[in-house]
């Protein structure tokens, strides 16, 4: 089973290539394109990210926009006793 599991392991110093041809990072941009025309596809939309406002009002339920009144003096705000 070991032996089965360091087969994986590459050797040190091993240059690990995951995309090559169209799929490389730096040819992706152009032959992309010409790879869904030769296939007559056409490109997936990437969806819209929500922005901060509908994130925030969704994980903790407030609005971070509206005006929330002042209730009082808050302990970030006082000085305490020592450097007064």
């Amino acid at each position: 089973m070991i032996g089965r599991y360091i087969s994986h392991v590459p050797a040190r110093h091993f240059k690990m290539v995951r995309y090559f041809g169209f799929l490389a990072n730096r040819k992706r941009g152009s032959l992309l394109p010409k790879v869904y025309e030769a296939l007559e596809m056409t490109p997936r939309k990437k969806p819209e990210k929500p922005g901060f406002a509908v994130l925030m009002n969704g994980f903790l339920g407030t609005d971070p926009y509206r005006e929330r009144p002042v209730q009082g003096p808050t302990a970030f705000c006082r000085r305490s006793g020592r450097n007064a």
